[in-house]
């Protein structure tokens, strides 16, 4: 009886181990960040530093009714990076999209979004 116990335990803490390490890897590749400003205008800043691959990104909208009138990297980095993909989701308070960019993109290089009311 004993062993049965552990045997459960065992394998209850291998199953735990797994999922942690699967979501882990799942939330590798996401980002989230928040849209600075108010129900006219946002801007939000992703940071391009050291590239990505199909990572994606999720911006907290300040509003409902914004949308995504303007990007824009340094001029150094103006080709080193796509974006696809863009929607909205959940009643227009975020914005997803999947970024891709270079690995040789400098720390500290950011994608700078802004948003304005429609």
């Amino acid at each position: 009886m004993a062993s049965c116990r552990l045997r459960t335990a065992v394998a209850a803490g291998v199953a735990a181990t797994a999922l942690i390490g699967s979501a882990g890897a799942l939330g590798a590749g996401a980002q989230t960040v928040s849209c600075k400003g108010g129900a006219s205008q946002c801007t939000a800043k992703v940071s391009l530093a050291g590239g990505a691959s199909n990572k994606a990104i999720t911006v907290k909208l300040t509003d409902t009714n914004l949308h995504l009138a303007s990007k824009s990297a340094p001029k150094a980095d103006a080709g080193a990076y796509s974006m696809s993909k863009g929607k909205h989701t959940m009643g227009g308070s975020l914005y997803t999209f999947t970024l891709n960019a270079v690995s040789s993109i400098p720390k500290g290089t950011m994608l700078t979004l802004v948003f304005k009311a429609k």
